[in-house]
């Protein structure tokens, strides 16, 4: 948790764009405007920074006072390497930076060469972009155009990844980095265009045989809306965790170019591996929680079962009581009355028997028989 004055932080946003100034302090684009605009701090325009770079001259609001003077002192909680599922282990710093070489050596990495072989070998989709994903492959899909620029980003990338210590794996989704044992998976790709779709004279024909023959079913159109085609720029691909604050693409841009990116894609490699990581260790905190929260409720169940079970039993001995009590007074009343008929000495005697049998059924003896079962032993949960 960083602790920053709130005309520091208007500096901050007013000097970089704010995908930048988000990065430094360590938390997403979208918190740091919320931030912002809860201290209340301009922000700068869509299209401010775009301007700045042809040569306007801009002049940046100054900085109100705030409403209220809690305002002032701004709590960011966030650093580099947060997720969502707290903080992650300590990330790797890059060893050696590299840069992707100009012309292709002589001497390719086998898997570099093995994929540029295999790129020259298919052939494009309808689309125009020949795809790779199998395990011993990382995984493409690119233009024609495109082969001779990935394989020298693909050198760099293995000469970069060479220096960290880290080596490649194969997988079912293609080429995995492991770092330290935590796979994390790439693609290099070809951005497509896409143009109105220029009909050709055999799918005129085909429209005007719908139009003739009126099919209701089938569209008057037998041509897709648009063509899309490789359009020569190249982006690549983390495939690390989604939703977790972290960069996971790049790509050629007016500014830069996608080899002068690898710096970073390598730093984020070992951000998504430690992401990686603290997403596991998270889950498995959960996993370990809700078994506790599961075994509490089932102890609770059981207890309430036990309980339900005792007071059935101290019930049965309060309603034996009652009936003890009863046919003491019966007896009592019948004793005092002149000797009856033989009836009433038979009624007497059963009685008397009943009392007995009650009596033997919950003295000391017949208890500790009933209570020899499993739901009477006391248990402390």
């Amino acid at each position: 948790m960083a602790l920053i004055d709130r005309a520091a932080l208007y500096q901050i946003v007013w000097s970089k764009p704010m995908i930048h100034a988000s990065a430094e302090l360590g938390v997403s684009g979208t918190g740091l405007k919320k931030i912002c605009l809860k201290h209340e701090i301009p922000l700068p325009p869509q299209g401010w920074w775009a301007k700045l770079a042809a040569g306007h001259q801009l002049a940046k609001p100054q900085l109100p006072p705030a409403t209220d003077e809690q305002l002032n002192q701004i709590r960011i909680r966030g650093q580099q390497h947060l997720s969502r599922f707290g903080r992650t282990s300590k990330p790797q710093t890059p060893r050696a930076e590299v840069d992707v070489p100009l012309a292709k050596p002589s001497d390719l990495p086998v898997w570099v060469e093995k994929t540029e072989i295999a790129l020259r070998a298919r052939k494009p989709d309808h689309q125009g972009l020949i795809h790779l994903s199998r395990k011993s492959w990382p995984r493409v899909s690119i233009g024609p155009c495109s082969i001779d620029r990935s394989i020298l980003f693909l050198v760099g990338f293995d000469e970069a990844i060479a220096k960290q210590g880290w080596v490649l794996e194969p997988s079912d989704e293609g080429l995995r980095v492991l770092i330290g044992g935590e796979p994390v998976g790439f693609k290099i790709e070809d951005r497509l265009t896409r143009r109105p779709h220029e009909p050709t004279p055999d799918e005129l024909a085909e429209q005007a045989r719908r139009r003739r023959y009126q099919h209701s079913f089938l569209s008057d159109q037998p041509w897709p809306k648009y063509d899309y085609a490789a359009s020569g720029d190249l982006a690549f691909v983390v495939i690390g965790n989604v939703n977790d604050g972290l960069r996971r693409k790049w790509g050629d841009t007016k500014r830069q170019r996608l080899e002068q990116a690898l710096p970073s894609i390598i730093q984020s490699f070992c951000d998504h591996a430690a992401a990686q990581i603290a997403k596991r260790q998270y889950w498995a905190d959960q996993k370990r929680r809700w078994a506790e929260a599961d075994a509490l409720r089932r102890a609770k169940a059981e207890q309430a079962r036990l309980d339900q079970k005792r007071m059935e039993f101290a019930g049965e001995i309060d309603s034996a009581l009652a009936q003890v009590a009863m046919l003491n007074r019966v007896i009592q009343h019948i004793e005092e009355q002149p000797e009856g008929c033989t009836e009433v000495r038979g009624y007497l005697t059963w009685c008397r028997a009943r009392r007995d049998a009650l009596f033997q059924k919950f003295d000391p003896h017949g208890l500790a028989e009933r209570l020899q079962g499993d739901e009477f032993a006391v248990r402390a949960f």
